[in-house]
This record gives structure tokens, C-alpha cells and sequence, in this order.
């Protein structure tokens, strides 16, 4: 299957493996020590593989990694931000336009895959409906960036 890795009976997709990479490559995250500290979303676990690793040891010995963690706390707390700055909107200079647009075409080119020939009609129908009422009507200000 073209886009995931297969080892024995388990099979994730081929971003994942690279996200676990990441964390696997990163020395304080990678710490045996530290396992029941570290939250279990590999999200997480990826937004924290950003920090320095003394950064991460502080953060585990003050508690502020913990299993609770969010990714979104993990990512605030990342790049430095305290846990609770997570809601704050994206900075419009980390948005990257190429790399969302080939995300959001691979998850609709993935789920048009799931659908029969004869449903497909409908999809384009409905994703047709949902961009006319992407343009016209404005994301509120409190949901932008998320």
C-alpha cells in the first residue's frame, strides 16, 4: 500500500513514521526515564521533539510535560510560550499556503477514493456547496488560525 510502512501486522502512514523519527532522534525525548512523564499523542510528542532538550528536562522535572499534555500545549510549550498561550492565532508568517493546500488535496483525493463512482456526484456537489459558503461567509475571529 503505497504511502505506508508495514512491520508485521502494524501499519501506520508513511508521516507518521517520520513525526516517531523525529521524537525517536531527539535525547530528551528518547530518555527511557522520562516515559511515564511524556504525553501519549504522538503529536506531542513531535511538537516537543522542537524544544532542547534542556528545555524538555526542565519541563518534565517542573511538570509542565506530563501525559495530560495537548499537543497544542506541547507546540506552546516548544517554541517557548507558557501552556496556556496555546489558543493564541498562528502567526500569519508560519502559515505555509503550499504545504496546506497538498495536505487539504491529499485528504479530499483520499476520501473521494472511499466513494463509489456512483456517489462521487454528490461529493463534487457537496464540496462545490462547502466552498461557496468558504468564500462567502468569513471564519469568526476567535476560530481563525486553528
Amino acid at each position: 500500500m503505497d504511502g505506508y510502512v508495514r512491520s508485521g501486522t502494524a501499519e501506520i502512514g508513511i508521516r507518521v513514521a517520520e513525526m516517531l523519527m523525529k521524537v525517536a532522534q531527539h535525547p530528551g525525548l528518547r530518555n527511557s526515564h522520562h516515559l511515564a512523564n511524556l504525553p501519549p499523542s504522538c503529536t506531542a510528542l513531535y511538537e516537543l521533539a522542537y524544544a532542547d532538550p534542556q528545555f524538555i528536562e526542565k519541563g518534565i522535572a517542573e511538570g509542565r510535560i506530563n501525559p495530560q499534555m495537548t499537543a497544542a500545549q506541547a507546540r506552546a510549550f516548544a517554541r517557548g510560550q507558557p501552556a496556556d498561550a496555546a489558543h493564541v492565532k498562528a502567526d500569519a508568517a508560519s502559515f505555509n499556503l503550499d504545504k496546506r493546500l497538498k495536505v487539504l488535496n491529499r485528504l479530499v483525493l483520499k476520501e473521494a477514493n472511499r466513494w463509489s463512482l456512483e456517489h462521487r456526484q454528490q461529493l463534487a456537489e457537496l464540496l462545490t456547496a462547502l466552498a461557496h459558503k468558504i468564500v462567502s461567509n468569513p471564519i469568526p475571529s476567535d476560530r481563525a488560525g486553528q
